[in-house]
């Protein structure tokens, strides 16, 4: 009890510990757990799984790695990995794939610390347990730089790594690059020219590294710039996953769309929607998305909305933004949509002017400045 005690000590990604039964006493365990007096009372189900023997582990591994082949069961050539990486493209059934990885991973790791089980077992199948690891950790790889993955991979690659590279040579390992930087013209010209990493990658390939880096960088980065423009972008982008999904569109369409997103619409941005008198303003231009929206609820109520407030605003913005609304009782539909246009404008520029004027810093500090 002693020694389990002491194999049981929590560390950080320990999961379990070895007890090496010389004296075969572990058959007494339940016998010793009934008449040890600091035990007393205890329940019985608080210890049951506290240890098991390392043979009903390795019992396990032929189930576990069916487990993991069943995740694929849809595909029906198991050797196409292009197919397989497409086939994780949901969130939710890469956590799964991580997850089965990880078991298949740790059971087999005590399998071959085993040497009852390298006696007893065929090397054709403990090769082929070894390439399972192997193909499967590859593709994780892959998968994890295509989807641009969060998930947390703590929990599963020092363990999988440290397993690969006791049992299974290095030169067996598929070294990946770094994930397209799109900010960057030299990355993004390699994945174009299929250079380095991308060499060996599809096209389909490409664009979902494309894409999911772009969807990365609008959620941790640029929507808080421009939530507005960023939102639709993102639309954008999942729309044109999906298609490629459904086979509406070709691999060679969807990478092409992806290249225009990334050149056109993030690294330089082009804003058909924004007038030219803030289209190289970007926080003029956030304000205006954001403004736009409220105002269109009232498009028939314009002409009034800019006659209360064109004496406040076209007074307060600074001359020569060419910006002016006029008043008239009646509008077309047009006219309408300029006038809208015009209004907003000049209600995200004035945003700007108060916020210059009001600014203060370190705010949330200043108990007099929050009240307000």
């Amino acid at each position: 009890m002693q020694a389990i005690a002491r194999v049981n000590r929590l560390a950080e990604s320990k999961e379990f510990g070895f007890i090496i039964d010389y004296a075969n006493v572990v058959s007494e365990l339940d016998k010793a757990f009934n008449i040890y007096d600091a035990l007393e009372g205890y329940d019985k189900t608080d210890l049951e799984g506290a240890f098991a023997n390392i043979d009903m582990e390795i019992s396990r591994l032929a189930q576990v790695n069916s487990n993991l082949w069943d995740i694929f069961k849809e595909v029906q050539n198991k050797n196409d990995n292009e197919a397989l990486q497409q086939e994780l493209a949901k969130d939710s059934l890469r956590e799964e794939f991580y997850d089965a990885l990880n078991e298949y991973s740790k059971v087999l790791k005590i399998a071959l610390s085993s040497e009852k089980f390298i006696r007893n077992e065929s090397q054709p199948k403990i090769n082929r347990y070894k390439h399972d690891l192997r193909y499967f950790y590859n593709l994780k790889e892959a998968v994890k730089q295509r989807y641009a993955d969060t998930v947390d991979f703590k929990k599963y690659d020092k363990k999988i790594e440290k397993l690969m590279n006791t049992y299974i040579y290095a030169n067996e390992i598929v070294p990946l690059n770094q994930p397209v930087n799109i900010f960057s013209e030299e990355s993004f010209n390699q994945l174009k020219s299929g250079k380095g990493h991308y060499a060996n990658l599809s096209v389909a390939a490409k664009a979902d590294e494309l894409a999911s880096v772009m969807k990365k960088e609008i959620v941790e980065k640029l929507a808080l710039e421009d939530p507005v423009y960023y939102q639709s972008l993102s639309e954008r982008i999942q729309k044109t996953i999906e298609e490629f999904r459904n086979k509406q569109i070709s691999d060679v369409e969807y990478l092409q769309e992806m290249i225009d997103v990334r050149n056109n619409k993030i690294t330089h941005k082009k804003r058909e929607d924004i007038p030219a008198e803030i289209n190289n303003n970007d926080e003029a231009a956030a304000y205006y998305s954001a403004i736009k929206p409220f105002y269109s609820r009232y498009l028939g109520r314009v002409a009034k909305i800019g006659v209360s407030l064109n004496a406040h605003l076209e007074n307060d913005v600074n001359a020569g933004t060419g910006v002016h609304l006029h008043c008239q009782n009646e509008l077309s539909e047009a006219s309408k949509t300029v006038k809208l246009n015009e209004l907003t404008v000049l209600t995200a520029l004035k945003f700007i002017q108060i916020l210059d004027l009001e600014q203060k810093v370190d705010f949330w500090n200043d108990e007099n400045a929050v009240k307000k």
